[in-house]
C-alpha cells in the first residue's frame, strides 16, 4: 500500500492524499477482495476528481498487474482491463485489427472505459464487447455476456464493488494501413479541437441531440472561471487546471456552468466526471 497525491493520479492534477493498492496479481487482487476493504477503482484518472482533503477509501489500480492482449482468429480481440487504451489501439495498427480506433483519443485504461462506456466520433466501447471477465466482492471470478451488463450513454449498471479484469471485443481484420489512417484522422481533429494541458476529456455528457458544447457556448459559458479552474475556449466542454486550481474550485465551477444551462436552455447538463 502507498500513500500518493491526487495530483499525481489524475489528468486535472488536483486532490489530496490516498491510499493506493496495485496488486501485482490475480491472487494479491482476491486477498484483497476477500477483505471486504471499501476501494474505489482507478486506471489513469483521466475523468476522475479526488477530494482535497483527500479519502478513506482506498484506491485500487490494476496497471501494475500482467496486462495482455491475445487474439482469437481474425475477430475477436481479449484485452486485460489494466492495459492502457493507447496502447490497445497501437497492437490494433500493427496488426490491422479495426473496430477500436476511437479509443486511441480516450485517455484511460480499458477497465474505466468498460465502466464508463467510454466513446468517440459515434462509436462506444459496448458496441464491441462480446463478453467480461470480473471479479466481485468476495473474490469470485465469472464472465458476464454483453447483455448482462446494461450499458447506456457514457454509462452502465455495472456495480461498484466489482471490478472488470479482462473483455473480448469484436474486430474486423484488415490492412494496417487503414486502421493508421483512421487514427491519424482522429488525432488531427482531436488536436485541432480539444486543448491538451491539465483536463478531463468532455466534462459534460451529450442530451439527446444537444451537444454539451453548443449549450454551454449558447449560455455564454465560455471562459468562466473559479479559482485556477476555467472553461476552455478552444473547446468549451474542457475543464482547464491553470496549475493552482484545487477539486473545490473544479467542482464550484461545474455547478455553476450546470445552472447556468439550466437557466437559459431549461436542460441539465450531467457529468462525465466522476466525483469520488
Amino acid at each position: 500500500m502507498k500513500i500518493k497525491s491526487g495530483r499525481d493520479l489524475t489528468w486535472i492534477k488536483t486532490g489530496g492524499n490516498v491510499k493506493v493498492f496495485e496488486p501485482e496479481s490475480i491472487q494479491k487482487l482476491q486477498s484483497f477482495m476477500h477483505e471486504q476493504i471499501p476501494f474505489r477503482m482507478l486506471g489513469f484518472g483521466s475523468n476522475v476528481i479526488i477530494p482535497d482533503e483527500g479519502l478513506d477509501d482506498i484506491i485500487v489500480k490494476l496497471t501494475s498487474m500482467p496486462n495482455n492482449i491475445t487474439n482469437q482468429g481474425n475477430d475477436h480481440l481479449i484485452v486485460d482491463a489494466g492495459m492502457p487504451n493507447i496502447l490497445l489501439t497501437r497492437f490494433c495498427m500493427k496488426h490491422g485489427y479495426t473496430n477500436l480506433e476511437f479509443l486511441h483519443t480516450v485517455p484511460g485504461t480499458l477497465g474505466g472505459a468498460l465502466y464508463m462506456n467510454a466513446g468517440a466520433y459515434g462509436a462506444c466501447i459496448s458496441d464491441y464487447l462480446v463478453w467480461a471477465e470480473v471479479i466481485d466482492q468476495n473474490g469470485k471470478i465469472y464472465c458476464l455476456d454483453r447483455h448482462e451488463i446494461k450499458y447506456e450513454y457514457r454509462n452502465s449498471n455495472f456495480p461498484d464493488k466489482m471490478i472488470f479484469l479482462k473483455g473480448c471485443f469484436h474486430v474486423k481484420k484488415t490492412d494496417p494501413e487503414v486502421v493508421i489512417k483512421n487514427i491519424a484522422d482522429m488525432k488531427k481533429y482531436r488536436n485541432d479541437k480539444q486543448p491538451r494541458m491539465n483536463t478531463f476529456g468532455s466534462v459534460f455528457k451529450n442530451i439527446d441531440n444537444n451537444n454539451a458544447w453548443k449549450l454551454i457556448q449558447k449560455s455564454d459559458c465560455i471562459g468562466m472561471k473559479i479559482g485556477g479552474a476555467y472553461m476552455s475556449d478552444l473547446h468549451c466542454n474542457f475543464i482547464i487546471n491553470d496549475g493552482t486550481a484545487s477539486s473545490s474550485d473544479i467542482k464550484e465551477l461545474i455547478q455553476m456552468v450546470q445552472t447556468k444551462v439550466f437557466g437559459s436552455t431549461g436542460m441539465m447538463l450531467e457529468r462525465e466526471v466522476v466525483f469520488f
